[in-house]
């Protein structure tokens, strides 16, 4: 069942308002400073199905729950709090399964993957930073998917199979 947590409206304005005149400001220092930023990723299972989320901002796509570590937090940690954030999953002890590193936006980005299971299929959003959320299973994924995320998928299959 998927239920959505509203925001306040004026924190929904508030987050409006940086989208549109803060961004750009960021982007600009992104280019010139080339920041470090460490993030996490999961793949949550519950029965055979995946956990993927819609998020309502950037690409608008599907992709696995995640987002930045923040700081003095571990990666593992910051897997766990995402997936509650993003989704309102529980997941405890999340399982380490690679890392890969690569550049975003002028940012030097390195993402940690993690999997869990859930017993229970019940989905929590805001229905802003995160617009939609729903199991699929890995032969039917929507149409509109992060360009990543089939070689996410691709080395999660390749991680359960060696």
């Amino acid at each position: 069942m998927l239920t959505i947590r509203r925001r306040h409206p004026i924190i929904r304005f508030g987050r409006q308002l940086f989208y549109q005149s803060a961004r750009p400001i960021q982007k600009i220092y992104w280019y010139i400073f080339r920041p470090y930023r460490p993030g996490a990723k999961t793949f949550i299972f519950y029965q055979d199905k995946i956990l993927l989320v819609r998020i309502g901002y950037a690409h608008k796509c599907w992709g696995l729950p995640g987002g930045g570590i923040e700081r003095g937090e571990e990666s593992d940690q910051a897997a766990v709090r995402e997936a509650y954030e993003e989704a309102g999953v529980v997941i405890t002890e999340p399982t380490f399964i690679s890392e890969r590193s690569y550049t975003n936006q002028y940012k030097k980005v390195t993402v940690f993957f993690y999997t869990a299971t859930v017993m229970i299929d019940d989905l929590h959003i805001d229905g802003e930073e995160i617009t939609d959320a729903g199991w699929f299973t890995l032969g039917a994924l929507p149409s509109e998917i992060r360009p990543r995320l089939l070689e996410e998928i691709t080395m999660y299959t390749n991680w359960k199979y060696d």
